[in-house]
C-alpha cells in the first residue's frame, strides 16, 4: 500500500509540476524507482501509476528524457505483455 501512495504522491507532484515548480525534483532516483515499481506484476495499478509518472515526468521536465530513456525496455516488455494477451483474448 505504501509504494502506491508513494507513487500516486509522485504522479500528482509531477501533474502539478512544470519545469520551474520542479526544479529540484530528483529525477535520477525517481525514475529507477518508477521503473522497479513497473515489474511489480499482479498489481495494475501501481504499474499504471508509475507508467504515467513517467508519461507526466517527460511532459513536465523536458530535461529528464535522458534518464527516462532507460525505463523504455521495461515499458517496451509490458506492451508485448499486453498486445499478447489482446490477441490470445481474440482466438
Amino acid at each position: 500500500m505504501a509504494k502506491l501512495i508513494h507513487c500516486v504522491t509522485v504522479l500528482q507532484m509531477l501533474v502539478m509540476g512544470n519545469e520551474e515548480t520542479l526544479v529540484g525534483f530528483p529525477v535520477k532516483q525517481a525514475v529507477p524507482a518508477l521503473t522497479t515499481l513497473l515489474h511489480v506484476d499482479g498489481n495494475f495499478e501501481i504499474m499504471h501509476h508509475a507508467c504515467r509518472a513517467l508519461t507526466y515526468m517527460l511532459e513536465a521536465l523536458p530535461r529528464s528524457s535522458d534518464i527516462v530513456v532507460d525505463a523504455v525496455p521495461v515499458l517496451l516488455d509490458k506492451v508485448v505483455v499486453v498486445h499478447c494477451c489482446a490477441l490470445a483474448y481474440k482466438l
